[in-house]
């Protein structure tokens, strides 16, 4: 009602005019370096009485796939990414579903809002795909609230793709058919020594993603090193349940066989699968069977160690350290 209510009127079109220009001198940031465009944007969009929709897709319809004349004319927006869903490559096209652990990357574009009876029906909205509105933030973590299509089928058996390979992309399994977890839980824990042996790898490429891992074996200190003092190195004992702490790095299967090379394929001789880890095989090296002698390692092995297990589980404490590898000396 303008004419009835000329002030509230004036107030409201004088702010829009304030943020119109806000985005043209680029002045959208606000307290903490939040910045606030695409907010403004859809604020401004929505005055104007133009019908526009925030789409996150993060699959086929993404601009470096083939599929996007199905949303139209569109305002492409940048990278994206979404909180608290996991991707599943399903061959042809990916899905995501609910997972608190995960995130998806993908794209965000801006798209007139009567385009999304046509994605709806080529995502066979509410037979495999469910539209949802969902929280996603942009490369400036500016968060926007826009609709997605969560898949609508079980995915048992399909591939959860990691964050560290994403986005999706046609033949992306083939790609992780490559890859393995490498566990280890010995001076190998510390990334900076773990390097030394991917270094001399013909792929030098450093892993694709690490996190801390506790084994299902207590390790033991076994042989005599010419690197540690002729002193003791660990190996996981696969004859005794227990724990201890590990870490995994993604490598790729040629990468884990040269490592094990040049370990020593005699002392570490049985690579041993533990599971999997979003998809992917989990392996370690150790002797098989256990050696029968125990040896101490030097002090300068076992700092290796606890410098590494500080740096992958920052929340322990220094003297649960030194009890944890005492245990593991004293044990036998």
């Amino acid at each position: 009602f303008p004419v009835a209510h000329k002030g509230f009127t004036h107030f409201i079109l004088d702010r829009k005019k304030g943020l119109e220009s806000a985005l043209e001198e680029g002045k959208t940031k606000h307290d903490f370096d939040e910045d606030f465009r695409i907010r403004i944007e859809d604020m401004i969009c929505k005055m104007n009485s133009e019908q526009k929709a925030w789409l996150f897709v993060y699959g086929t319809l993404m601009k470096s796939n083939s599929y996007q004349g199905y949303v139209g004319d569109y305002e492409f927006r940048g990278k994206a990414s979404l909180t608290g869903y996991a991707l599943y490559d399903l061959g042809q096209y990916p899905g995501i579903i609910e997972d608190k652990e995960e995130r998806v990357e993908g794209e965000l574009l801006c798209i007139d809002e009567d385009k999304l009876a046509d994605i709806d029906a080529y995502e066979a909205e509410g037979c495999l795909y469910k539209r949802k509105m969902v929280k996603v933030h942009t490369q400036q973590d500016e968060p926007v609230e826009a609709f997605t299509y969560v898949y609508n089928k079980s995915l048992d058996g399909k591939r959860k793709i990691p964050f560290s390979f994403q986005p999706w992309y046609l033949g992306i399994s083939d790609i992780l058919d490559e890859y393995v977890w490498y566990a280890c839980y010995g001076s190998n824990i510390k990334r900076e020594r773990f390097m030394k042996y991917i270094n001399q790898c013909e792929d030098n490429t450093p892993p694709r993603m690490e996190r801390p891992r506790m084994l299902n074996h207590p390790i033991y200190f076994a042989k005599k090193s010419n690197t540690w003092q002729n002193k003791g190195v660990a190996f996981l004992d696969f004859t005794k349940r227990g724990s201890c702490y590990g870490k995994m790095y993604l490598i790729t299967k040629e990468q884990l066989v040269e490592i094990q090379h040049h370990e020593g394929p005699v002392w570490y001789n049985n690579k041993a699968q533990l599971g999997y880890e979003d998809g992917l095989p989990i392996y370690t090296l150790t002797h098989s069977p256990r050696w029968e002698q125990d040896t101490i390692p030097s002090e300068a092995y076992i700092s290796v160690i606890k410098e590494g297990i500080r740096d992958c589980y920052p929340h322990l404490s220094n003297s649960g350290v030194d009890d944890y590898l005492l245990g593991c000396i004293l044990k036998k």
